[in-house]
């Protein structure tokens, strides 16, 4: 058995991974491509791409990028038609020079002239050049950065009528009450994955939508902090204790006559994040290691007799607490394990802390029985936490 985590993504996915159903994106988005192929999946619609090869994929601190140099060009592609308000479009990359109108993403019609595009409008100024019917005057909406270039931006537009688009900005937000033409006229707008010749730089995430929107500041907050789109796809299964249990493999009473009895507590933690340094004891002792109490509960095979025990249950017994050796993010974690009593009733509960010792979550008491049972509780937590506490009762 093992102890696991339901992590949410804060880097992005190497592999092809799904939007999730119900997430910030996945409520909005018809389409969306992680551009960390050179062959990319729609992991919304499933729509698979042309081959990327003219080209490269870049590893950087940010992940994998599809990137170009403004020479290149493949076929665009044609997906279902934007058609309806609200609209969303996402763009999300890095120029590499400010020369051209480079451009993240782009919504063209096959018959040209009517487009949406997100890009470089002039010098530092980013935003969305939108027109619906040629001939019709093109709206410009951007927003000043203090750089264009060789830094991650974040663009997103929202369109709720002819007359009402709004672009957010690495955190800025702007709007544009003019009219680009009427898009119900319009021959159809159709996404381009645009790393065409029209594309300069390094593309992270693009995607679009139709019928649904964000809410301003949800627009606003996602344009600042970019990371955010990682955290709409599924989230990572990590293995963390691996074997019977987490940090309690055996709860037993030891006294056969009192129920003020200790428990013999006897764990295995294989690999991944486990208790590396005691903390706090309160009267908890180690077998048969009593100088390093944790050593006792991070064995690489389970040993009943090396454990740790707790002090006599009288109602006042205090919780052992030990230093993990690494820091675990918020998330919804899963604890094997398998405890008993002998004697008398008693109860477990396990509680992650942060740095200050404040709970960031717990299990709630857990009833024993008297002979040897699995148990899978969760744990959701809030916050970061570096320390696991053991309390009985």
């Amino acid at each position: 058995m093992s102890l696991v985590i339901k992590l949410p993504r804060t880097s992005k996915p190497v592999q092809q991974a799904r939007v999730l159903s119900g997430s910030l994106l996945g409520n909005v988005l018809d389409h969306a491509w992680l551009c960390n192929s050179t062959v990319s999946i729609d992991t919304v619609g499933n729509i698979q791409l042309p081959n990327y090869e003219p080209f490269s994929l870049q590893s950087t601190s940010l992940g994998i990028a599809l990137a170009s140099d403004g020479s290149s060009s493949v076929q665009a592609f044609a997906t279902a038609a934007i058609a309806t308000y609200p609209y969303i479009q996402i763009g999300y990359g890095i120029f590499n020079n400010s020369t051209s109108n480079w451009s993240f993403s782009s919504l063209a019609s096959t018959s040209g002239g009517y487009s949406v595009q997100l890009r470089i409008i002039a010098g530092n100024t980013v935003g969305a050049y939108v027109r619906y019917n040629y001939g019709s005057t093109p709206q410009e909406i951007g927003i000043t950065l203090a750089s264009s270039t060789n830094t991650p931006i974040c663009i997103i537009l929202q369109a709720f009528s002819d007359t009402d688009h709004r672009i957010y900005v690495n955190g800025q937000m702007a709007t544009s009450t003019s009219s680009a033409g009427v898009l119900s006229s319009a021959a159809g707008l159709n996404l381009v994955h645009n790393l065409t010749a029209n594309f300069n730089g390094k593309l992270y995430f693009s995607g679009y939508g139709q019928g649904r929107a964000l809410t301003d500041s949800q627009a606003v907050e996602l344009s600042k902090n970019p990371e955010k789109i990682w955290g709409c796809y599924t989230p990572i299964d990590v293995p963390i204790f691996v074997s019977l249990a987490t940090l309690i493999t055996s709860i037993t009473l030891v006294s056969a006559t009192s129920i003020s009895s200790s428990t013999t507590t006897s764990a295995i933690i294989n690999t991944g994040v486990f208790p590396a340094l005691d903390d706090s004891l309160s009267g908890w002792t180690g077998v048969p290691d009593n100088t390093n109490v944790y050593s006792n509960v991070n064995e690489v095979s389970r040993s009943d007799t090396e454990y740790m025990q707790s002090p006599a249950i009288t109602g006042s017994q205090g919780a052992a607490i030990y230093l993990l050796n690494n820091s675990l993010a918020a998330g919804v974690w899963e604890i094997d394990m398998a405890s008993k009593y002998t004697v008398a009733s008693a109860q477990i509960k396990y509680t992650l802390l942060n740095s200050s010792n404040v709970s960031v979550g717990d299990t709630g008491w857990i009833s024993l029985t008297n002979s040897f049972a699995d148990y899978s509780p969760t744990i959701t937590t809030t916050g970061i936490s570096t320390k696991i506490k053991v309390e009985v009762q």
